[in-house]
């Protein structure tokens, strides 16, 4: 027990990466790695899936998570999609803006 509690303590001892970091992380793997990935596959999947609908799955993942989880969302509730964009991305630009 008391080893364990000297793991935890050390684990908090660690200083994290500053937010900057994480930041850029995140960007860098929502806005590079995952569309890189998205045009990779997508020849492959043309031969086994309808074109417009890879066409759907790779912008959808070239898109920002939040953005494109509230248009989907919104779309798939009913709701205003073009009210949901704007409000996304809105807000996407306002919090990279903060860092």
């Amino acid at each position: 027990m008391a080893s364990l509690m000297h793991s935890v303590q050390s684990l908090n001892s660690v200083s994290p990466l500053s937010s900057s970091h994480c930041l850029h992380l995140k960007q860098g793997v929502n806005l590079g790695l995952i569309p890189f990935v998205a045009m990779t596959i997508a020849p492959a999947l043309r031969s086994v899936l309808d074109s417009a609908l890879v066409d759907g799955i790779v912008a959808t993942m070239c898109l920002p998570t939040s953005i494109n989880m509230c248009v989907v969302l919104t779309q798939s509730a009913g709701g205003a999609v073009s009210s949901s964009l704007f409000n996304a991305a809105f807000g996407e630009k306002l919090r990279t803006n903060q860092n």
